[in-house]
């Protein structure tokens, strides 16, 4: 009896090594790798959570291309890509992946190609990617841009002076930046952009932008063909011996936005209407006689103690809804 009870107790103490070993096993070969796994995930999705980012701005094309800014704010962490959300009227969504991170207190624009399988675009979503895994989403508080039709140059002053519209018409020259939407520029002195005929006015010419001034002085000018400039505190534009103001102030040092549209009447007379908008509003509309000379010389933009942003140049006159679309659009990053 006391040898089987011995051997009982050996087969038990095997048995019970066995049973160490293989837990052991288990421990090793699959809950470490588990827990390493699992801790790798939470850091990185520590590493997401201190990632803020922001849809800043959403520019639509006439011809379907979306321009999209993504802003990303204080906070660490390791940012490889970012998802793009796209969502049209109709509730569809299409989605993007782009590689590639944005630095701190930075901001990036983005290009899109049409996309067939949506409808017109209405908002758009961002989510910071990290080893694949994807943050939290950032849905966009700005409306979409819809740049109207005949845009020729716009110059954004985003810590640069080329054109926005496929680099047409860059500029030479050197300003400072400063807040606007992006940034804007501040000048000492004029800048010089392209001598392209495209910057001249021609049969229906519209500019759009942003001023911020204490004071008087030149705007955009391009030779003899035209010239915009700030005379007692109020926009003037003059082509010629022509020239008309608008009623409004705006060297107040604050923030205001300027549209002025201009169309010759078919007639034969050459008389035109120049339809003056100050921060969304018509202020004026004059009667202009005569016509513009063509002009080679290169467009000057900027003076002295100046600040300009967002400057477009359309070879079509505005209606006041797209005015009031860019005003309205762009307000938010002004204010």
């Amino acid at each position: 009896m006391k040898m089987k009870k011995a051997q009982s107790n050996v087969i038990v103490m095997v048995l019970l090594l066995l049973i160490a070993v293989v837990a052991i096993l288990i421990v090793v070969n699959i809950v470490v790798p588990l827990v390493r796994e699992r801790g790798g995930e939470a850091e990185t999705s520590v590493s997401l959570l201190g990632i803020d980012l922001d849809v800043a701005e959403i520019i639509l094309r006439q011809q379907g291309s979306v321009n999209v800014r993504v802003s990303r704010g204080a906070g660490r962490g390791i940012l490889d890509a970012i998802m793009v959300v796209f969502y049209d009227e109709e509730g569809n969504s299409h989605s993007e992946k782009v590689s590639g991170g944005i630095d701190e207190l930075g901001s990036k624009m983005y290009s899109f190609s049409p996309f067939d399988d949506l409808g017109k675009i209405d908002s758009v979503s961002v989510f910071p990617v990290t080893d694949d895994r994807i943050g939290r989403e950032a849905s966009s508080s700005k409306k979409v841009l819809e740049v109207p039709g005949g845009i020729i140059s716009w110059w954004k002053f985003d810590n640069s002076l080329d054109d926005f519209i496929e680099n047409k018409n860059p500029c030479t020259g050197s300003v400072e930046y400063g807040e606007g939407l992006g940034q804007s520029a501040v000048f000492t002195s004029a800048i010089s952009c392209g001598s392209s005929q495209s910057l001249d006015i021609q049969d229906k010419f519209a500019l759009s932008f942003w001023i911020k001034t204490q004071g008087d002085g030149n705007i955009i000018s391009k030779g003899d063909n035209y010239d915009v400039s700030v005379v007692n505190g109020k926009v003037e534009f003059s082509y010629l011996t022509e020239s008309a103001e608008n009623s409004k102030s705006v060297s107040d040092n604050m923030w205001h936005h300027v549209a002025l549209s201009i169309d010759w009447i078919g007639d034969g007379t050459g008389d035109s209407k120049l339809r003056v908008y100050v921060d969304g509003q018509l202020v004026n509309t004059i009667d202009m006689v005569g016509e513009p000379e063509p002009d080679d010389r290169m467009l000057s933009i900027g003076s002295l103690n100046m600040q300009l942003d967002e400057v477009m140049l359309f070879n079509e006159g505005l209606y006041i809804t797209e005015v009031q679309g860019i005003y309205n659009n762009q307000v938010g990053s002004f204010s």
